[in-house]
């Protein structure tokens, strides 16, 4: 009985340890002086209504596609399908592994993607959170390149990087030049470039979703958002 409850208790304990910690509240941001938000899903997020996002204001969304050498996002194809019914511009990511080549894992990637048009940039996600790794920074920053280069060559675009202030300085600045989503919970992000999306809440809570969903804002607006989507598109050839 004892371990019974030790158990419980140690469950309850993990899961606020977990929410404070990994899955802070965030931030909340006026409308008027970010009026282009958005969300990102992936498998961990639970039902989502496309088309009652878009209702509600919400003007994007990225979906997870690949993570590593192997993973596919169970979820990725049939939300794809759904967001552009619903109308929503889309952009697929990558959950960048330290530990697996980059060339594999945008092997991976490309293969999720293949065949599909993508009206909002393809993403590499960076991040140390569940990443343990014994390679250095520097070949954690020359796989990231081998990633990258083998994508972009591809597609004839330049990937987005998705990361926080931490990753940006250890992996970003000073090496590449790409567009930034940054994710930043506690302030306005502050790092060596301007950020185009900002990721600032994992708690947004909406009748469009069961659960959790992430929150990110566009730097721009409205006007300068139908701009920078006139001027992107990403169709993946076979």
């Amino acid at each position: 009985m004892f371990l019974v409850v030790f158990a419980a208790v140690a469950g309850v304990v993990g899961y606020v340890l977990y929410s404070r910690l990994y899955r802070p509240q965030g931030i909340s941001l006026s409308r008027k002086l970010f009026p282009v938000m958005g969300i990102d899903v992936s498998g961990h997020t639970r039902r989502v209504d496309f088309r009652k996002a878009k209702k509600q204001g919400f003007s994007f969304v990225f979906l997870k596609a690949t993570e590593g050498a192997t993973y596919l996002d169970k979820t990725f194809q049939s939300r794809y399908t759904q967001s552009k019914q619903a109308g929503l511009p889309v952009g697929a990511y990558h959950f960048f592994k330290f530990n697996k080549p980059g060339k594999l894992q945008a092997i991976n990637f490309l293969g999720q993607v293949k065949g599909k048009s993508f009206e909002l940039p393809l993403v590499l996600d960076i991040e140390e959170w569940q990443n343990p790794t014994l390679k250095s920074r520097k070949e954690i920053i020359k796989e990231i390149g081998e990633f990258l280069a083998v994508v972009e060559n591809k597609t004839g675009q330049r990937m987005l990087l998705y990361t926080n202030e931490n990753g940006c300085r250890k992996f970003i600045k000073g090496h590449f030049s790409n567009d930034i989503w940054i994710c930043s919970f506690k302030h306005k992000p502050s790092i060596h470039k301007p950020w185009t999306f900002w990721q600032y809440s994992h708690k947004g809570q909406f009748s469009f979703a069961k659960g959790f969903v992430d929150i990110n804002a566009f730097h721009g607006t409205n006007t300068q958002w139908q701009a920078y989507l006139r001027k992107k598109s990403w169709i993946i050839d076979e």
